[in-house]
C-alpha cells in the first residue's frame, strides 16, 4: 500500500492511496476529478510514476500488525477507543467485527 500527499491546485494537498494485490492495482484520490468521475486522476498517475522511478527513496513503514503486536489487550482496547473517538465512522466497523461469529 502506498500513501501520498500530492500538491495540486488547492492549498491543501490531495491524499492518494494505491494498493497492489497480485496483478491488480487500485488507487484513489480525494481530488474533485477523482471523486466526480471515479477514475484515476493526474495525482494518482504522478504518485505511481514517482514510486516507479524513485521507489528506493520512499520510506517503508511497519504494518499495523507489526505496530500492535507488542500491545496487551487493555492497550489495544484503549487504542480502539481513541481511534473511534477521533474517527466516529470506525465505530460501525468495530461493531461489525465484534459481532461476527468468525471473529470470536
Amino acid at each position: 500500500m502506498l500513501h501520498a500527499d500530492v500538491q495540486g491546485s488547492e492549498f491543501e494537498p490531495y491524499h492518494v492511496m494505491a494498493r497492489a494485490r497480485g496483478d491488480r492495482l487500485s488507487a484513489t484520490c480525494d481530488c474533485p476529478y477523482a471523486e466526480e468521475w471515479g477514475a484515476w486522476c493526474k495525482h494518482v498517475v504522478a504518485t505511481l510514476l514517482t514510486a516507479l522511478r524513485h521507489g528506493d527513496a520512499i520510506p517503508e513503514r511497519p504494518t499495523v500488525s507489526a505496530l500492535v503486536a507488542p500491545l496487551e489487550r487493555d492497550a489495544l482496547v484503549r487504542l480502539l477507543e481513541t481511534l473511534v473517538e477521533h474517527a466516529p465512522p470506525l465505530y460501525e466497523i468495530v461493531r461489525a467485527a465484534a459481532s461476527s461469529p468468525a471473529r470470536r
